[in-house]
């Protein structure tokens, strides 16, 4: 590698503030200090390669990503990653800032003999991106994050990805956890450790093995080892259909448009439904298996801008406005509706005539089909800045109305009839219109009006009254004669109420990149530049900053004209120019106000496009106490629950939905949400609850109440007065003794959440009355139940479970501790009941045979009730029952397991049926256990149906058992089921018992790769197998028990680095190791250091 000049920390703080700064060489001690000496304090995320730590500088905040040090480090590969990243710097790739190769001598132990070793460090240092990564942000489509916000992750990667293919970069490793987020939740492409940097004319390469994220890769590389671009194609389809439906693989894909239906904003249902299918599209083709017929980038990008609102402009307005107050531009960012005149005419600019001719033939069309109609009125809609004024200023001109009178009338926001009118008396007339009177203005039209042919264009219509859109037809309607009215409006919803019913509104989708660029380069006058080849690598690039917009291809034009080689490079990079050298921004003072306050204030003077984006931004405005708000702001999120929400907010009463983030060490105070007395949904599950305000009982229209960990012994009164109330979650208040006696009074809740609340002993007489609900969950709880429990006969979810390692607990506890007969009969009256959690119940020995009757019953989770050795017969009644999770000692009728079409949790044993041509393995499919034994694997009849459970999917999971039967006949060879059966990144504890293959499949020799946070590893009864993975390189593996290896005759158990044949270190965390019945094996040159 190169040398470089050290940096010191000064140096490093300016290169995080200066963007156009390139990354710099570190050194390690710089790294050390700044991360408190690598503890493991500042550590946020560990992987397979590398542990991050957070770096704290004098005036801001890094991640270290420290690769480790204890195994082979390619240094081709660490140059490689660092090529890249030099390489890739977009606003969705997150910011490089350098880079520490150091190399140490070191002295260290090795079976009791001190070895002079090779320890290099290998470090990169990046942006500090508080919110973390994806994944831990992404849910189902019926709860968590807002289509807006999915969208705009879902775009913003499309562009980042984009950029790298344009770069020649393939970044073979995109998942969610490897997309992070900023505080605005923009996404940025991160961690290029596998990433290849193609030479210009390259198009494919082959890797010499697998490796990767199981799940994201594409499966021409998992079969063939192929790279190319569409490799990254292949995991953004995961990645989207990941996003949309919170979770990875989902095979429904037809029904995710149903799932968002009823979840969309309704001011643009159909706008964001529209995205939805996109989307959806956009996946299926993702996901084919030809590389061939898997869509580029830049096809992605067109049908998302395509899709694309002003909302979605707003949003990244939105962004530039932080990126402004952080940059010191401005104090405070505003955005007023302060619109230039606007007055259009019928005169169309050549130079603006460019991609527009296939839409006016078909506007032409549309018209000339209607010819037999005395009036029609056709509108032309789509976002504003889009080009609907030219394409009508083009029908408008056309000899096809060479025999019409011609009339252009500009509307804008104010519908104002007498303007109208007079408009078009002084065109038909060439005389000044001035009729102040509806009745002399009518009767003045229907003259003008008679027997002629008039072609009328209304321009920029905004009004959305239908009365008022009566009105209007009547004025255009009167006297005898053909008349054509052609409306251009962004609102599709106004277009269809004004449309004559003979045609359909004409919605004008945007541009193309290519004709964005041809655009552009009209404007730019590129045709009499000398250096077109230079620039030609970057023009799509820049076109695609204009979103298929015209006015903004326009305005791009006009500021690349003039502008040398480099500044349009600059441009094509710097995504704050991307926004401000449109020509829209200018700086005033507010003319509405006497004063500045102390701030200055930055307005956009806008033009058709950025209009939308203010109006948008007017109700979401950004200040300095990290809130969201504006006079008609509805939903917010706050990072300070202490402060009156008046502080933040001048108009709380509109608020319908408030959420404090990040509050965990900030007291709840009743004035941080009291004012919005119109609240629905109030989360405040990021704060310090000391007690429960009792202003929370005057939010009458409150409907979802999120308040855990409260550290009162009470919570108030009043809370009983919440009427609407339908969701209540209290998990894990502890200190709470008791709840209010008139709780029954909540005639609306429909979910109670009392998980942990260990305080409360009984439950009031009044809670019988809880009729409507539906969830009900009392886990880890000493409360008694009411005998009245039966009433709930809505209920669909409960769980009574105990925490089994809670030694405070005495043995009996209330009802809950020795279920009794009389409560588990009540409970087998709930029919309605999908979900039932009796686990943990150590006094639990029968149930009764009436369970029979619950027949919706989905899940049964009667784990860690030890007592339990039987369950009844009437279980087979029980048809909807799909998991069960039971001791393994528990006994099941082979009838009732034959019948019945459920999976059985924990331990799970495969069944083949001799009739059948597969296994009942697939059961497993739909579950996500965190235990899971896999027993009698040799029943497995094909390769498919073991991959057909998607085992490396199942994220919950933490323990794993494989489990073959001795001397048993096999369907399939083990080595072919178990590369099937890849487990989870998350498993942490992985047994395999009675394998008899030779060897073992890629994943489990690359064990590293695929379970980097395995701590104990169990390879029981391996008789024929002669091989064994590295696992001296698994850094957080703490047990290794290795039984019955019969054939394996030797283990190295050093690892060379690569330079001078030094060995590095192994097993960097083992503290037990046992090695049993392997005659044959000799192991060298140490023994692995353990504890015991």
């Amino acid at each position: 590698m190169e040398h470089h000049d050290i940096t010191p920390q000064s140096d490093l703080e300016g290169i995080l503030f200066d963007e156009s700064a390139e990354p710099k060489a570190l050194p390690l001690s710089l790294l050390e200090h700044i991360t408190s000496g690598f503890s493991r304090g500042e550590e946020i995320g560990n992987g397979g390669f590398a542990t991050v730590y957070k770096g704290m500088l004098d005036n801001g905040m890094v991640a270290v990503k420290k690769l480790f040090g204890t195994v082979d480090l390619d240094e081709k590969k660490f140059s490689e990653e660092i090529r890249c990243l030099m390489k890739a710097k977009h606003k969705n790739i997150v910011r490089f800032l350098g880079y520490c190769a150091d190399t140490q001598g070191e002295m260290v132990d090795c079976g009791g003999k001190l070895v002079l070793a090779d320890v290099r460090q290998r470090l990169l240092c990046f942006e500090y991106l508080p919110k973390g990564s994806l994944d831990k942000h992404i849910t189902d489509a019926s709860c968590g994050l807002e289509w807006r916000e999915r969208y705009q992750i879902i775009n913003g990667i499309c562009d980042g990805l984009y950029y790298l293919h344009q770069k020649h970069i393939v970044h073979l490793d995109l998942k969610t956890g490897n997309i992070l987020l900023d505080n605005n939740m923009i996404p940025k492409i991160s961690d290029f450790g596998l990433s290849r940097c193609f030479d210009e004319n390259q198009t494919r390469t082959i890797a010499s093995k697998v490796i990767g994220t199981m799940g994201y890769l594409a499966p021409e590389f998992c079969s063939v080892r192929q790279i190319t671009v569409k490799s990254d194609i292949y995991s953004l389809g995961t990645i989207i259909i990941e996003i949309i439906t919170g979770e990875k693989g989902y095979a429904d894909v037809a029904n995710v448009i149903e799932r968002w239906s009823n979840r969309l904003e309704k001011s643009q249902p159909d706008t964001q439904l529209e995205q939805v299918q996109v989307c959806t599209e956009i996946v299926i083709e993702c996901s084919d298996f030809n590389p061939a017929r898997r869509p580029d980038t830049n096809n992605i990008i067109n049908r998302l801008r395509a899709t694309k609102n002003a909302d979605e402009f707003a949003t990244e307005l939105k962004c530039l406005s932080l990126c402004l107050l952080g940059k010191g531009v401005v104090e405070l960012l505003q955005i007023a509706d302060m619109l230039p005149d606007r007055e259009t005419s019928s005169d169309v600019e050549q130079t603006l005539i460019i991609g527009w001719t296939e839409e006016k033939q078909k506007i032409l069309s549309i018209l000339s089909e209607s010819i037999t109609e005395e009036m029609v009125i056709l509108p032309i809609y789509g976002i504003g800045g889009i080009g609907k004024t030219t394409l009508a200023q083009l029908v408008f001109n056309d000899p096809q109305f060479q025999d019409y009178t011609p009339v252009w009338v500009y509307v804008s926001q104010e519908l104002n009839f007498s303007q109208i009118g007079n408009s078009i008396i002084t065109q038909l007339t060439d005389k000044i219109g001035n009729i102040s009177t509806k009745q002399m203005l009518h009767q003045r039209l229907k003259e003008l009006f008679f027997g002629k042919r008039i072609l009328i264009v209304l321009d920029d219509l905004w009004e959305e009254n239908p009365k008022e859109f009566d009105k209007l037809k009547v004025m255009l309607g009167l006297g005898l004669g053909r008349k054509v009215v052609i409306v251009t409006t962004r609102d599709g919803g106004l277009a269809r109420k004004i449309c004559s019913p003979a045609v359909t509104p004409y919605k004008l989708e945007t541009l193309t990149v290519d004709k964005c660029w041809t655009i552009i380069k009209q404007k730019a006058d590129f045709e009499d530049r000398v250096d077109q080849e230079q620039l030609e690598h970057i023009r799509r690039e820049i076109a695609t900053k204009c979103g298929g917009v015209a006015l903004a291809a326009q305005s791009l034009g006009h500021m690349l004209n003039g502008m040398t080689a480099d500044e349009w490079e600059s441009l094509s990079e710097d995504y704050i120019m991307q926004l401000l050298g449109m020509f829209f921004l200018e700086y005033s003072k507010d003319p509405k106000s006497g004063e500045m306050q102390d701030r200055d204030v930055t307005f956009f003077r806008m033009n058709d496009l950025v209009h939308d984006l203010a109006r948008m931004i007017l109700a979401h405005q950004f200040n300095d106490k990290g809130s969201v708000g504006g006079n008609k702001c509805r939903y917010a999120l706050l990072t300070d629950c202490s402060n009156p929400l008046q502080f933040s907010f001048t108009s709380p009463a509109n608020i319908k939905a408030l959420h404090f983030r990040d509050c965990s060490n900030t007291q709840l105070r009743g004035s941080a949400f009291s004012s919005a007395k119109c609240l629905r949904v109030l989360d405040l599950s990021e704060c310090l609850i000391q007690n429960l305000p009792d202003c929370i009982g005057q939010l009458k229209q409150l409907r979802f109440l999120h308040a855990p960990r409260i550290q009162d012994k009470m919570i108030p009164n009043c809370i009983t007065e919440l009427s609407e109330l339908n969701y209540l979650n209290l998990r894990g208040s502890e200190k709470i003794l008791a709840l209010p006696e008139s709780i029954g009074d909540m005639k609306g809740l429909m979910h109670l959440d009392l998980s942990g609340c260990t305080g409360i002993s009984e439950l009031p007489v009044s809670f019988a009355e809880l009729k409507q609900l539906v969830h009900l969950d009392l886990s880890h709880c000493r409360v008694s139940i009411s005998e009245a429990f039966g009433g709930f006969t809505k209920l669909q979810y409960l769980n009574l479970s105990v925490e089994h390692s809670d030694r405070r607990l005495p043995d009996v506890i209330g009802n809950l501790i020795k279920l009794s007969g009389r409560l588990l009969g009540s409970i087998c009256t709930l029919s309605n009941l999908e979900h039932l959690d009796l686990s943990g119940n150590r006094k639990l020995s029968s149930i009764p045979t009436s369970i029979g009757n619950l027949r919706q019953l989905h899940t049964l989770d009667l784990s860690g009730c030890h007592r339990l050795k039987k369950l009844p017969n009437s279980m087979i009644n029980m048809v909807n029952l799909k998991v069960l999770i039971v001791e393994k000692e528990v006994r099941l009728d082979e009838s009732m397991r034959a019948l019945l079409n459920f999976v059985s949790l924990p331990h799970f044993v495969v069944y083949a049926s001799s009739d059948k041509c597969s296994s009942n393995i697939n059961l497993l499919e739909p579950t996500n256990p965190d235990k899971l034994t896999i027993d009698r694997l040799e029943n497995v009849k094909s390769t498919k149906e073991a991959w057909s459970i998607k085992l490396i999917e199942k994220q919950n999971m933490k323990v794993l058992t494989f489990r073959w039967t001795e001397n048993a006949e096999r369907f399939v060879d083990d080595k072919d089921v178990l590369e099937q059966l890849v487990p989870p990144s998350s498993v942490q504890i992985l047994t395999i018992v009675g394998y008899t293959s030779l060897s073992i499949p890629d994943w489990l020799m690359d064990i590293r790769q695929y379970l980097p946070d395995l701590l104990e590893l169990n390879l029981l009864n391996f008789p024929k197998c002669n091989t064994l993975p590295a696992l001296g390189q698994l850094p957080n593996l703490l047990e290794l028990d290795l039984y019955r290896m019969e054939s394996l005759e030797e283990w190295n158990t050093a690892y060379n680095t690569g330079e001078g044949g030094a060995n590095g270190l192994m097993f960097p965390k083992l503290e037990k190791l046992s090695i049993k019945q392997c005659r044959k094996l000799r192991i060298g040159p140490c023994l692995p250091r353990a504890l015991s």
